[in-house]
């Protein structure tokens, strides 16, 4: 039995449920025999980071800025 606290327990699960859908995508496109669809593995994981650091360092910004 693993004794974690249920903080990050629900972290850790947030952060896998979060990247999931991109980690799928990804392994889906890359498997695809097609040329159309070589960089979409790529764009997709690379679309994703970039959100989501965006959207967490402008957070950190407002915060301190208050």
């Amino acid at each position: 039995k693993v004794e974690i606290s249920p903080t990050l327990a629900g972290v850790t699960f947030l952060a896998f449920a979060n990247g999931a859908p991109d980690v799928m995508t990804a392994i889906i496109a890359g498997s695809s025999d097609s040329e159309s669809t070589a960089l979409i593995p790529f764009g997709s994981i690379f679309g994703a980071f970039l959100f989501s650091t965006a959207f967490i360092l402008s957070q950190v910004i407002l915060k301190q800025k208050n």
